[in-house]
């Protein structure tokens, strides 16, 4: 007789346990164009005064920014710019969510293609905190090219 094999499901928690950088509004670009160039990810959050997220600019966001400035004055400064001038070049606003730490990535995947099917278009990030509030600290983030791209699942 064989033995059934267990079917273990696996959960956001570990699968996508990670630092989250972020900056704040008033940061200034540059630190995040080196940590995007560093760490090659495409989300950033941008943290409040209490650490939480209240916005996300992702790469398309930078190239609207500096295709406006090019187009605007045929060159791109980016000294002294700040964060908060990029959140102004945000396409879809609050286009994240937040998850538990003990969701597994199916719960993940769900959401993603909920949104989509909702909106019309992708989520931009999925964070993760100990019981999906918004208000606790962020242990990792998923994008959709994460679950994409993973094997293990």
């Amino acid at each position: 007789m064989k033995k059934e094999e267990e079917v273990i499901i696996k959960k956001v928690i570990p699968t996508f346990e990670r630092e989250v950088l972020g900056a704040k509004r008033a940061d200034y670009i540059n630190d995040i164009l080196i940590k995007i160039g560093k760490e090659s990810f495409s989300q950033f959050p941008v943290f409040n005064n209490n650490c939480q997220v209240t916005e996300v600019i992702n790469t398309n966001t930078i190239s609207r920014w500096a295709s406006e400035k090019l187009k605007n004055f045929d060159t791109i400064v980016i000294d002294q710019v700040k964060i908060e001038e990029l959140i102004l070049k945000i396409e879809f606003p609050n286009n994240y969510k937040f998850i538990s730490r003990n969701a597994s990535v199916y719960d993940a995947y769900y959401i993603f293609q909920k949104h989509i099917k909702d909106k019309g278009r992708n989520l931009d990030v999925i964070f993760i905190t100990d019981s999906g509030k918004s208000t606790e600290k962020l242990l990792g983030l998923i994008t959709i090219d994460d679950i994409a791209n993973n094997e293990d699942i």
